[in-house]
């Protein structure tokens, strides 16, 4: 992150501004710090020291990408925000990184996809891959976007039973 342009003006900005003059620079960072520091008194959020002050804040995890972009923690069930845990994000990540996501495990791959990004592939709604799974498909079926081929054991003549 260095050498990264954004990182220079940013670590330029932090040397000469005060830190109210800062927070109106990059006014989405610090709501989205305020909201982490208000999150340890009503959700039991756990902040790393190194996020407590804005300036530090912001220079650990950037600037934000684009207006949209809200901060993520990594791993959706750590509750800790802290450096290396939490990037900013879409929404569509966002949505994919919650607790109440299914994935679909391929068998022969290991990779692991949500109902929306199997949706998106086979331009289908994210209702109709969760109506699969509800209709008793496998996780390879929904992933290949097609029941396996029922085969039907069908007696050989001259074979009595």
């Amino acid at each position: 992150m260095p050498d990264d342009p954004a990182c220079t003006v940013l670590l330029h900005d932090q040397g000469i501004t005060s830190i109210m003059a800062l927070r109106a620079k990059y006014a989405g960072e610090a709501n989205s710090h305020r909201n982490i520091l208000q999150g340890v008194k009503t959700c039991g959020a756990v902040v790393h020291p190194a996020f407590r002050s804005f300036p530090d804040f912001l220079r650990l995890v950037g600037p934000k990408p684009t207006s949209r972009a809200t901060l993520d923690r990594i791993h959706y069930h750590d509750p800790a925000y802290a450096p290396g845990k939490v990037r900013w994000a879409d929404k569509t990540t966002q949505n994919r990184n919650k607790g109440d996501s299914l994935f679909f495990t391929c068998p022969n791959t290991g990779r692991s996809y949500t109902a929306s990004q199997l949706a998106a592939k086979q331009g289908v709604s994210p209702t109709a891959i969760l109506k699969r799974r509800s209709q008793g498909w496998t996780d390879g079926e929904i992933i290949a976007g097609k029941r396996a081929a029922l085969v039907a054991v069908v007696p050989s003549k001259g074979v009595t039973e």
